[in-house]
Order: structure tokens, then C-alpha cells, then sequence
């Protein structure tokens, strides 16, 4: 199928980690991996957010900020047991489904016929289905799941992009919305680039040269296009 027809629907859970351990999106909690010895935060309710805890920082930095606030030890296999059965869960909607992201299901559905084809209908079937799940989320349709994935941590509502406009919905958003590694957040950072819309303006040749295959794709996103989902076992 041409790439430029590609439609997804992401399922953004930024608390299923923390829900499948008993909390809910609005409870001030954080989830801690142990990573070199050292146990640190790679998930974050919403609430802990708005406290202003952040991925990466170690369980002693959170204790510190938040004296007495529960933190829960992710067990991995626990992770890819649950993440298997969420999957399972949308392929009532659609048989391209997968994990996406660190908390996302992406449905492929450019080719679904069901609901006369209309995504405002899918995307309210969508909406049903989560909610029964009793899980905290945010959807949105766009041409590429990433796209998807960012204006959904980023909006407060669900969303349907038109097709061929996802550029000018990132356009505003910050770059950390793109989820890039630290190594090329850096480097954009030293160069003054601090919004999606600013990528777009770089020389695709200088942006293969200085950032490699990452900034490549991240650029392709941010233009509104990228490469579809690859790698991955539908």
C-alpha cells in the first residue's frame, strides 16, 4: 500500500503500567526499574508528572521529592504478559494491531471497511472498547503512529487529524513530544531547536549527515510523512 495512505489509530495509556499494579492515572505514583545497579523511574502517572517527577531520575531523587509516595517495582514479565493481552483486547476493531511505544496500542485501519469506513465511528467503537477496560487513555488517528503517539500526550481530547495534515498538528509541539533519544535531544538543543515545526525547516541531506537514520525518521514525522510500522508481528 502506498506509505502516503497509511492511517493509524493509537491508543495512549500513559498509566496502564501503573493501573495493571492497582493505581490509577490520577493517584501521584511512579514506576522504577532497576538499570545499572541503580533503580530508576520509567514511568510516571500523570499526576507524578504535574509534581514534576520525570523518567530517568533514580528512586532516591523520587523519595526525596516525595517523602513517603509509593513507588512499585516493575516486574517485566508482568509487563509483556499484560501488553499481550491489551493487544488482544482492540483486534475486535482491527487484525493489524500491536504495542506501540511505552504505553500505546497502534490499530492499523486504513484498509477497515467496518462502520461504513468512517473513522469518527471507529474512533467512538475505540473509545467504547478502552473505556470498558477501565483504562486512563487518549486516541488519535493520524498517518503515522508516532504523530499519533505525540499529539496524544500532548491533547486533551481524542483527536482525528485529516490525512495529509499531521505536519501542521506537530508543528507547535516540543520535540521531546517525539520521545528522541537524549543524545539527539541534545544535539538539537545546541543548535536552538525546541519545536517540531522547526526540524521541518532543516536540509534533509544535513539532517542524514549530523543525525543519522534517528533524526531521518523523526524529521520524515514531523513533515507530516515516515516510514510505516516495520519489525513488527501484527
Amino acid at each position: 500500500m502506498d506509505v502516503s495512505l497509511l492511517r493509524y489509530l493509537v491508543v495512549s495509556l500513559p498509566a496502564f503500567g501503573l493501573e495493571r499494579c492497582g493505581y490509577r492515572a490520577n493517584d501521584p505514583v511512579v514506576l522504577v526499574r532497576e538499570h545499572r545497579g541503580v533503580l530508576r523511574v520509567v514511568l510516571c502517572s500523570p499526576a507524578a508528572t504535574r509534581l514534576g517527577f520525570r523518567k530517568g531520575m533514580s528512586s532516591a531523587e523520587a523519595r526525596a521529592q516525595f517523602a513517603g509516595g509509593p513507588q512499585v517495582l516493575q516486574e517485566p514479565e508482568w509487563e509483556d504478559q499484560d501488553r499481550a493481552e491489551l493487544v488482544e483486547s482492540f483486534r475486535e476493531i482491527s487484525d493489524r494491531v500491536c504495542a506501540y511505544g511505552t504505553g500505546g496500542v497502534a490499530l492499523e485501519i486504513s484498509t477497515l471497511r467496518t462502520h461504513g469506513g468512517r473513522e469518527d465511528r471507529v474512533l467512538v467503537h475505540t473509545r467504547s472498547r478502552a473505556d470498558t477496560l477501565g483504562h486512563a487513555c487518549r486516541l488519535v488517528i493520524a498517518d503515522h503512529p508516532k504523530a499519533a503517539v505525540a499529539l496524544a500526550e500532548w491533547m486533551d481530547q481524542d483527536v482525528i487529524v485529516p490525512a495529509g495534515e499531521g505536519a501542521a498538528w506537530l508543528a507547535d509541539l516540543p520535540i521531546e513530544a517525539l520521545h528522541p533519544s537524549d543524545a539527539l535531544k541534545e544535539a538539537l538543543r545546541v543548535i536552538g531547536l525546541t519545536q517540531i515545526g522547526q526540524l521541518t525547516q532543516l536540509d534533509p541531506a544535513s539532517v542524514s549527515v549530523r543525525y543519522g537514520r534517528e533524526g531521518v525518521g523523526l524529521w520524515k514525522v514531523a513533515r507530516g510523512s515516515g516510514d510505516p510500522i516495520s519489525g513488527r508481528t501484527w
